[in-house]
């Protein structure tokens, strides 16, 4: 059975809009930051130009219960954030996020987990959780700022803290395999 065309409208419409956007319209959203580790060994100041400045943060010396937590938060942080140097030979640096662990003094040939607690720059780490309400005596937590540290009393609302002192109850990071070497 055929259709009659002459019951088909002969209509057509078309509808145009322009617009004139006050800027460039973007197609693609902005890449995510990356995220690269660094030490921030002491009387070292942080390198300008990131996107985003964070710091592994352990609130205290460990007690015997909390060494083993400490090496292992240490250790699936090597294993899952690479080292920042490699990641700027291919991303801008406003579009990455650098992560700070700080030591008070610099590393032989090898970082492994067990020189990083044993050279970690407590003072350091107290400094900037001061920043944050509570005591955070504990840890590990994960800091994150806007701008590098000596602009940090400027910007001290404009950061964000994550407390991951039950890091043992709630598995490794991302997944990854800890040990606890070093």
């Amino acid at each position: 059975m055929r259709a009659s065309f002459s019951s088909l409208s002969t209509k057509c419409v078309v509808r145009v809009v322009v617009r004139k956007d006050a800027g460039a319209r973007r197609l693609t959203p902005p890449p995510a930051r990356e995220t690269g580790s660094a030490l921030l060994v002491a009387g070292g100041r942080e390198a300008e130009g990131y996107g985003l400045y964070s710091y592994l943060l352990l609130g205290a010396p460990p007690d015997s219960g909390a060494r083993e937590r400490y090496l292992k938060a240490i250790e699936a942080f090597w294993a899952v954030v690479p080292d920042i140097a490699a990641l700027e030979q291919y991303v801008p640096r406003a579009e990455l996020n650098v992560a700070y662990v700080p030591v008070k003094s610099a590393p032989g040939a090898t970082v492994a987990a067990g020189w990083v607690l044993d050279s970690y720059d407590f003072a350091r780490a107290r400094s900037l959780l001061r920043y944050v309400p509570g005591a955070h005596r504990d840890g590990p937590y994960l800091l994150s700022v806007l701008n590098r540290r000596s602009q940090e009393e400027t910007e001290a609302r404009r950061r964000g803290a994550q407390d991951s002192s039950d890091l043992e109850n709630r598995g490794s990071i991302r997944g990854a395999k800890v040990s606890s070497s070093g």
